[in-house]
C-alpha cells in the first residue's frame, strides 16, 4: 500500500512547510535554516533542503525525509506518519473492503469508534429541543460542533447497539472498545446514554474513545462519563484536541492546559488554538512527554476554586520537575474559561494569559490568602509556609527574586536586618545541596573522515543524483570495493538495478532507502556531499587503491594471529582468512 502513495503524497507537500509547522526556519541560500526539535542548541544547524526534499541536522545527526521527520516528531510508525501525511495532503488512503476480517485488533477498534462517531453526530442533528437549546446557551455553534465532532447519545439502551449490529460490527470489538456494557445476566447494552457526546482521538485524528456530559443532572448524578480503559486509550496518556491544538502549539510554543472540554472548546472558538484539557486526571509523566514534542512552554488555566488551585499546585510541580517552563493564569473568583468567555470576557481572559506569572509565584500568593498578615504571628506562620515551596525553584537568580517578594513577613524585616539573607539560608537548607552544574550538551560530531570514506560518499551521492553513470561505475568496480555496512548495502541496491537495467527515479530510491533502514546515514551523505568534487574516475581510483591496501593490510593481520595459535579453524576469522588467501584481488565485475 505504501508504494502507491509515498510519491504522491510528496508530490503534494514540500517538505519545508511541514516542518515549518514544528519548526521556525528561515532561507539561507537554497536550504533553509533552524534550531534542531530532536536535540537542545542555541546556534541553528538544522537544514531543509526544499529540492531534495531531506532534512539534516549537523549538531544531533538525525536526518531524513519528510516521513521521517513526522515519525520522530509524532513518536509515530511508518503507517501512522503516512496516514497523518496523506490526510495533509488530500490523498484518499483507499483499503480493500474484504480486508476487515485481516484487520488488526487496533484497526478493528478504531473501525468500532468511527462508526459509533457517525452515530453520534447524526442522532445531534435528529436531537429534541432541549438538547439543541443546551449547546445554543453554552455558545457552541454549528462549526464547533463540526470541527471537533460533537454528537448525541439518545436516551436509549439499545439505539447504538442496533447501530453498530446494522454496519457489522461485532459485538465482542464494540464491548473491547468500550462502547457496550454487559451486566451478570449477559445482557449488551449502550454505555452512553443522554450525553453530549464528545469524541476523543488521538494525533492523527482517529477517535479512540468518548466522553459523555450529562444535561439532565436528574438522570444520573455522575457529570462526566469516560470511555474506560480499553487497547486504544489510557486516560492518563492522552489530551483532548491534541489532534486539532498541536500545529499552533507548536507555533507558538506554548500550551494552554484547561480542566475540561467545554473550556477546551471556549478557547478554540475565540481563536486560542493551542489549548488542550487533560481527561479528568492528573498530569503524568506520558503526558509531559507527549507535550515536550510541540513546546517546553505551558500554561495552567484551572478553575478559580479549591480543587483547580489544588491541581494546578501538583500539576504544575510535576511539570517543573520535569524541565517545563510552567505559568498559571489566575481566573476570578467563581470563573471558569468557558464561563469567561461566554460572558464577553474575552479581553480579561486573554490578559490573564498574557500576564507572567511563574507557578511557584501563583502558589505563594494563594498560600499566603490563607493566613492573615496584619499581625507579627501571622506573617512568621505565613513565612514557614512558603519557604518550602521557594526551595523548589532551582534557579538562582529567580529564587532570590522570590526572597525579596516575601522578605516583608520576617520579623527582622522593619528592623533594617537583612531579612533576605536569614531566609535564604533556611530556604537553601529546605532544598538540600545543590545538584552539580550540568554542562552544556556537547555538539555532534563525526569522527575525522578518511580520504577513502569521503571518496565513497562523493561517489555514491554523484550516482544517486545522476550526476555519475551506474553503468560506468559498476563496469569498473564490484560492490566488494565498498567498506562494509551503509556503502556496501547502498551500492549492491544500486547495482541491482544497474544489473537489471531499470532506471530508479529519486522517490523510488528514497523508498527503498526506508524499507532498508538506511534513512539516516542517507541523507547525511546527501547533505555531506552537496558540492561534488572529483570526477568518477578518480574518486574509483582512489576506492580501489584503498580498497586493496585494506585487503592486504587485513589479510596479514589473520596470518600473524595464525601463527600466533590464536585462530581456531571454527573460528569465522579463520574462514576469512581462507578467502583472502584464494583471493588475489577485487574483480571489475
Amino acid at each position: 500500500m505504501a508504494e502507491d502513495y509515498v510519491g504522491e503524497i510528496k508530490s503534494r507537500l514540500n517538505i519545508v512547510d511541514v516542518i515549518s509547522k514544528y519548526v521556525s526556519l528561515k532561507k539561507q541560500g537554497s536550504k533553509y535554516l533552524g534550531l534542531c526539535p530532536f536535540h537542545s542548541e542555541k546556534t541553528p544547524s538544522f537544514n531543509v533542503d526544499p529540492k531534495k526534499q531531506f532534512f539534516k541536522c549537523f549538531g544531533c545527526g538525525e536526518a531524513g525525509d519528510i516521513f521521517s521527520f513526522i515519525q520522530k516528531k509524532e513518536n509515530l510508525s511508518f503507517p501512522e506518519a503516512l496516514e497523518l501525511l496523506a490526510r495533509e495532503a488530500g490523498v484518499t488512503i483507499r483499503r480493500d473492503p474484504r480486508a476487515r476480517e485481516k484487520a488488526s485488533e487496533k484497526e478493528q477498534l478504531l473501525e468500532a469508534n468511527s462508526v459509533a462517531a457517525d452515530y453520534f453526530a447524526l442522532s445531534l442533528k435528529n436531537a429534541e429541543p432541549a438538547v439543541i437549546s443546551y449547546l445554543s446557551r453554552r455558545g457552541i455553534d454549528s462549526d464547533m460542533i463540526a470541527r471537533f465532532g460533537l454528537g448525541w447519545a439518545p436516551d436509549k439502551w439499545d439505539g447504538l447497539l442496533n447501530y453498530l449490529e446494522s454496519k457489522r460490527i461485532p459485538r465482542q470489538t464494540a464491548l473491547k472498545a468500550g462502547l457496550l456494557s454487559q451486566n451478570e445476566q449477559g445482557r449488551v447494552y449502550d454505555c452512553f446514554r443522554g450525553r453530549l457526546m464528545f469524541p476523543i482521538r488521538n494525533i492523527l485524528g482517529q477517535v479512540i474513545a468518548f466522553g459523555g456530559r450529562i444535561i439532565d443532572a436528574d438522570k444520573d448524578p455522575r457529570k462526566y462519563l469516560n470511555t474506560s480503559e480499553t487497547p486504544l486509550f489510557t486516560k492518563g496518556k492522552e489530551f483532548y484536541a491534541l489532534d486539532l491544538a498541536h500545529g499552533e502549539i507548536s507555533a507558538a510554543d506554548r500550551v494552554i492546559i484547561v480542566e475540561g472540554y467545554m473550556d477546551v472548546i471556549a478557547c478554540h472558538s475565540a481563536g486560542i488554538t493551542n489549548a488542550v484539557a487533560t481527561l479528568g486526571t492528573a498530569m503524568t509523566t506520558e503526558h509531559i512527554k507527549k507535550l515536550a514534542r510541540y513546546t517546553r512552554n505551558v500554561i495552567l488555566c484551572f478553575d478559580a476554586d479549591k480543587a483547580g488551585v489544588k491541581a494546578a499546585f501538583g500539576n504544575g510541580e510535576l511539570l517543573l520537575a520535569a524541565g517545563m517552563n510552567v505559568k498559571c493564569a489566575g481566573l476570578p473568583e467563581g470563573e471558569d474559561p468557558d464561563s469567561l468567555i461566554r460572558s464577553g470576557g474575552f479581553g480579561r481572559f486573554a490578559d490573564i494569559l498574557a500576564a507572567d506569572t511563574g507557578l511557584l509565584e501563583f502558589e505563594i500568593r494563594h498560600t499566603l490568602k490563607g493566613y492573615d498578615l496584619s499581625g507579627r504571628q501571622g506573617r512568621m506562620e505565613a513565612l514557614n509556609a512558603v519557604m518550602p515551596i521557594i526551595a523548589k525553584e532551582p534557579n538562582g537568580i529567580k529564587r532570590d527574586a522570590l526572597i525579596g517578594d516575601v522578605a516583608y513577613l520576617h520579623p527582622r524585616y522593619q528592623t533594617g536586618a537583612n531579612a533576605e539573607e536569614q531566609i535564604r539560608k533556611e530556604v537553601d537548607r529546605l532544598s538540600g545541596p545543590a545538584p552539580a552544574a550540568a554542562g552544556e550538551e556537547e555538539p555532534f560530531r563525526p569522527d575525522a573522515r578518511s580520504k577513502y570514506f569521503r571518496a565513497q560518499e562523493l561517489l555514491l551521492a554523484g550516482a544517486v543524483q545522476d550526476d555519475f553513470s551506474l553503468s560506468e561505475i559498476f563496469s569498473c568496480i564490484s560492490t566488494e570495493y565498498f567498506a562494509g555496512g551503509f556503502f556496501r548495502r547502498l551500492a549492491e541496491l544500486l547495482k541491482a538495478h544497474c544489473d537489471a537495467g531499470e532506471s530508479i527515479s529519486f522517490d523510488d530510491l528514497t523508498r527503498e532507502i526506508a524499507e532498508n533502514g538506511l534513512q539516516e546515514p542517507f541523507y547525511t551523505m546527501l547533505a555531506d556531499t552537496e558540492l561534488l568534487t572529483g570526477s568518477p574516475a578518480e574518486l574509483m581510483s582512489i576506492i580501489k587503491e584503498e580498497a586493496l591496501a585494506r585487503r592486504t593490510d587485513r589479510k596479514k593481520e589473520l596470518t600473524d594471529k595464525l601463527s600466533r595459535g590464536e585462530l581456531k579453524a571454527s573460528d569465522p576469522e579463520y574462514q576469512e582468512l581462507l578467502t583472502l588467501m584464494k583471493s588475489k584481488g577485487f574483480s571489475a565485475k
